[in-house]
């Protein structure tokens, strides 16, 4: 078996450009080796037969024209690439004499799209190399960056991956050596470049996406990538009765079962004691497809936000308490995973979790009360965010975001979506809908609790030697090993603060170690077995009951009342809706 190529040549001009220097950050970000090597003089490194993906970009491939060295660079390719990215591509005469000598003629112009109206179309038929993506419509295109490809008919096979009103933007041209991958974008989005948000999809769409379908299509297992999509529908508040506002909990189980997808409830641990047995019951029958995660304490506002560590991990072990009653009562399990109440915390509250042993925060806002709001646009791409207290926080995407989520999932994030009962008013069409097209994004995803996935949140890579890396983001893993030999596994975390205790499922010693700022573990996982990796962290203060006395529990109990009065009877008409939240604001100043 031929050996798997590993390494990224970028070839530039006198110097490396910023696309160039964008394609080598985004190629370190997968987990790839990239060196930039120059054509002034010509510098190419050793012989490397047939086992170079090389990039170019459209700037260095004119050069080469303006400087006659075309042919030669035609001869190191035809010798020793294996693949050929072309990316920052203008329309100047110079980049496309290039591009039509090197693909033979296929090229034969380059333009802008004629509308900012149009959009980006991935082919149906393309998710051997587009994954998640193929058959995505998103929009609108950036028509000062992106270009499309006018072809020559009879040329030589091309297959379009994706197009912008139905002209190629990006092509895969097949020649008699190796396939050129041809992106229309004149730039390269900087995956180290800092930015205010999630990425959307259709935000760095032209300028990201194509590259990185490229080293992933190339590279494979190589590179950092999830092994399997996973999913669930986080659905905020509801108490466990038969109905819940416009939710049925027996209805919404039978679509689970024909539409095939999972839900979990953001379950608030101040109605420990009000779940219904029949519900409990349900709950307890259908575990492979409702759950609970912990949705703040008393669901009051901003409790997440403070920053008084004390507090904090009073409310933390309040809600820990409150859960775990509920499941010894109830017999209903529970994730260590918490959902902040109107997605308010602060970065103390995320270190309190982490030293209470929580597995992960998931949220719709990524960024605390207290950070200033912008990180490298890479920690947006990751599975989880972890730049806060080395404690992960997972995104939460609305049902509306398809395009969002099939980036999310093609990243190797889960798919986490955020809904509150209302979302079910229409007769449970949109809830349909919404699982049926996320089924649809990837026919392996795999619907499951947030503590599941988030367990399964990491990425992998296979070294030379066949040993797999792994990325984990969480304290608690799960390894599975799915073929029939031994496997040996490299485990690598971010960690500041190393944990107290590593506990392996098959109870065999961890071996451990500490460097460059991450905890790494080696393990070796039996033919078709799993093991469980637990980190467990020093505990933090002893909760202490939160101040308050009677004037804030009655507080809390009037805004719990009035929330479920907003749900189960106003909420099917606006007006006293409305009339209903503005007495619950001034009762609750």
């Amino acid at each position: 078996m031929a050996a798997v190529a590993r390494e990224l040549l970028i070839i530039h001009g006198e110097k490396p450009s910023e696309n160039d220097a964008a394609l080598h950050a985004l190629a370190d970000f997968l987990g790839l080796d990239s060196r930039f090597s120059t054509f002034v003089p010509p510098d190419w490194g050793p012989p490397n037969r047939g086992r170079l993906h090389t990039a170019i970009s459209g700037e260095t491939l004119a050069g080469a024209m303006r400087c006659g060295l075309m042919e030669r660079l035609l001869d190191f390719l035809g010798e020793q690439a294996s693949s050929l990215l072309i990316y920052g591509v203008e329309s100047e005469p110079s980049v496309v004499a290039g591009l039509a000598r090197l693909t033979a003629g296929l090229i034969k112009g380059v333009k802008h799209p004629d509308s900012i109206r149009h959009t980006y179309e991935v082919g149906r038929e393309t998710r051997d190399i587009c994954g998640q993506l193929s058959g995505l419509k998103i929009g609108p295109v950036e028509s000062r960056v992106d270009h499309v490809f006018v072809l020559s008919e009879g040329q030589g096979p091309s297959e379009t991956l994706i197009s912008i009103d139905g002209k190629p933007f990006f092509i895969m041209a097949r020649t008699e050596r190796y396939p050129i991958f041809l992106a229309g974008a004149s730039s390269v989005a900087n995956v180290r470049a800092s930015v205010s948000g999630p990425i959307e999809a259709a935000g760095v769409f032209s300028r990201l996406l194509p590259a990185a379908i490229y080293l992933k299509s190339v590279f494979g297992t190589a590179i950092w990538h999830q092994e399997q999509s996973r999913a669930c529908l986080v659905i905020d508040d509801p108490l466990l009765k038969e109905r819940y506002g416009f939710l049925d909990f027996r209805k919404l189980a039978d679509l689970m079962d024909t539409f095939d997808f999972a839900s979990s409830i953001g379950f608030i641990p101040w109605n420990f004691r009000r779940t219904s047995r029949n519900t409990a019951a349900l709950f307890n029958a259908k575990r492979d497809r409702f759950s609970l995660c912990v949705h703040g304490c008393n669901h009051t506002r901003h409790e997440f936000g403070s920053l008084d560590r004390n507090y904090l991990n009073a409310i933390i072990g309040i809600a820990s308490d409150r859960m775990e009653h509920h499941r010894r009562v109830t017999g209903v399990n529970f994730d260590r995973v918490m959902v902040f109440p109107q997605g308010v915390f602060s970065t103390c509250a995320m270190e309190a979790l982490k030293s209470n042993n929580y597995l992960a925060a998931v949220n719709m806002d990524v960024f605390p009360v207290n950070s200033s709001g912008s990180l490298q646009m890479k920690a947006f791409l990751e599975p989880a965010i972890t730049a806060f207290g080395d404690f992960p926080l997972f995104l939460r995407r609305e049902p509306e975001q398809l395009s969002d989520i099939a980036m999310d999932l093609f990243w190797g994030r889960p798919a986490l979506i955020m809904v509150h009962h209302d979302f079910f008013k229409d007769g449970y069409r949109s809830v349909i809908d919404t699982a049926t097209r996320i089924n649809a994004i990837d026919g392996r995803i795999e619907w499951c609790s947030p503590g599941d996935i988030i367990k399964r949140s990491h990425l992998s890579r296979e070294e030379p030697g066949g040993t797999i890396r792994i990325k984990s983001y969480v304290a608690e893993i799960v390894i599975e090993n799915p073929t029939g030999q031994r496997k040996d596994y490299i485990v690598s975390k971010k960690e500041s603060v190393p944990p107290v205790m590593v506990a392996l499922s098959s109870g065999k010693k961890a071996v451990c170690e500490r460097r460059d700022g991450e905890f790494c573990l080696a393990l070796t996982v039996e033919p078709y077995g799993r093991e469980s990796v637990t980190l467990v962290y020093a505990k933090g203060r002893p909760p202490i009951l939160a101040g308050g006395g009677f004037r804030n529990a009655m507080a809390v109990r009037m805004r719990r009342y009035l929330s479920e009065i907003r749900d189960n009877y106003l909420g099917r008409n606006e007006t006293l809706l409305s009339l209903a939240m503005k007495l619950k604001d001034r009762l609750l100043r």
